[in-house]
């Protein structure tokens, strides 16, 4: 049974997750998408605006299925399920962002 006490620090364990997770994926793919194998590409500020856009809709897209879709589930894979389910949509609709300027400018 857990108490009111435990339950805020299991909310914020788990947004920590998310936000580490979205953070995460960009930056490995960023790792070994530049065919450097290194960090290099963090030193470009546009590097940085797309890695933060790329983290903020996968951690929105991780953040609406753990919140949302699965918020009276309690089975014990909640978390990352959320992470796997929101990595794909968030990449997709994230791609979709960046084309769309290549059709407004």
């Amino acid at each position: 049974m857990q108490t009111a006490l435990t339950q805020p620090k299991e909310k914020k364990k788990a947004l920590f997750t998310l936000i580490a997770a979205a953070l995460l994926v960009p930056l490995f793919l960023g790792f070994i998408d530049e065919g450097y194998y290194n960090f290099h590409f963090l030193l470009d500020p546009g590097s940085l605006v797309a890695l933060a856009i790329y983290g903020a809709f996968i951690f929105g897209f991780e953040y609406l299925f753990y919140a949302v879709i699965f918020r009276k589930s309690t089975f014990q894979g909640k978390l990352i399920t959320s992470i796997c389910c929101g990595i794909i949509p968030g990449f997709i609709v994230s791609i979709v962002f960046f084309l769309s300027f290549k059709y407004l400018f």
